[in-house]
């Protein structure tokens, strides 16, 4: 049985050391909040997590014991252990999302690109309206 933690920073701090490796900055990507936002909670100002941080942080993790997370009492896990992903699903999860990230900037650019064609063709066009020809 693990020591009672007091502090709800500290518990969250516990949880990206233990299942994060430390890493703040996964820990906020994960649960879709800024890095700024999980240093202040745990490092910076050590303030209050507010709702909607507590809520993603169950909401990602559902292996994470509420009332320990909350109150400090029983477990933080609710499970033994937390469920394990392979390295290799996760790796190729990550390119997946770079992939995507990759694709959506790209579509992007082809959006801004057609908007320019579009206003090209239109000034062209309305530059051909004017002209007479000598036939």
């Amino acid at each position: 049985m693990m020591y009672k933690i007091l502090d709800i920073n500290e518990r969250i701090l516990y949880i990206i050391d233990n299942q994060y490796n430390g890493s703040q900055k996964k820990f906020a990507e994960r649960i879709g909040f800024a890095a700024q936002v999980v240093f202040n909670i745990v490092s910076g100002r050590k303030s209050k997590p507010s709702y909607d941080v507590l809520y993603a942080i169950l909401s990602t993790n559902d292996y994470i014991n509420a009332e320990w997370l909350i109150m400090g009492h029983g477990e933080m896990l609710k499970q033994k252990e937390a469920p394990s992903t392979n390295e290799k699903d996760t790796y190729i999860i990550e390119l997946q999302k770079d992939k995507i990230r990759s694709l959506e900037k790209e579509l992007q650019d082809q959006k801004q690109t057609i908007e320019q064609l579009k206003k090209e063709l239109l000034l062209a066009s309305s530059s051909k309206v004017g002209v007479k020809s000598d036939g």
